[in-house]
């Protein structure tokens, strides 16, 4: 009986010496720092008529977005970075779309806080429900930190 009590009082010391505070503490990430980290944004179109979907990344400054076969003309915008104490901040961009004098736009985001981030992809649907020329536009993006 007494043999059996001893590596029960082992495990029990070895259970109280790496407390779940200490195991977080020694794989918690770092926090995604403002300055030397990349957002990459990229584009999406639906499949529209005969043209295939397409998906590619956009350049850091605005530009066009190339929909064939279509009225439509959109642009993105410049990305705009802000930082709230440099823990928590965001990058933002712009998608707008024109067909005559109509102009649809929105606004898509990556949000950082700390050592995880999440993207906010902006959506715009062009033309009629069920015609088939309705096209799909997402403007989308990933967090690349510094090394």
């Amino acid at each position: 009986m007494r043999h059996a009590v001893v590596p029960t009082l082992v495990a029990f010391a070895l259970l109280l010496s790496s407390t779940p505070g200490e195991a977080q503490r020694r794989r918690r990430p770092r926090n995604i720092p403002v300055e030397g980290t990349t957002i990459e944004w990229t584009v999406f179109v639906s499949a529209h008529g005969a043209s295939p979907s397409s998906r590619g990344a956009i350049s850091a400054s605005q530009g066009s977005v190339i929909i064939p076969e279509t009225p439509y003309h959109c642009t993105f915008g410049a990305p705009n970075r802000q930082s709230l104490g440099g823990v928590n901040w965001s990058e933002t961009r712009s998608l707008e779309c024109t067909v005559g004098t109509t102009v649809i736009s929105t606004n898509a985001f990556c949000q950082i806080s700390g050592a995880d981030w999440g993207p906010r992809a902006a959506v715009l649907y062009l033309n009629e429900v069920g015609a088939t020329e309705r096209v799909q536009i997402t403007l989308d993006c990933a967090v690349q930190p510094a090394p």
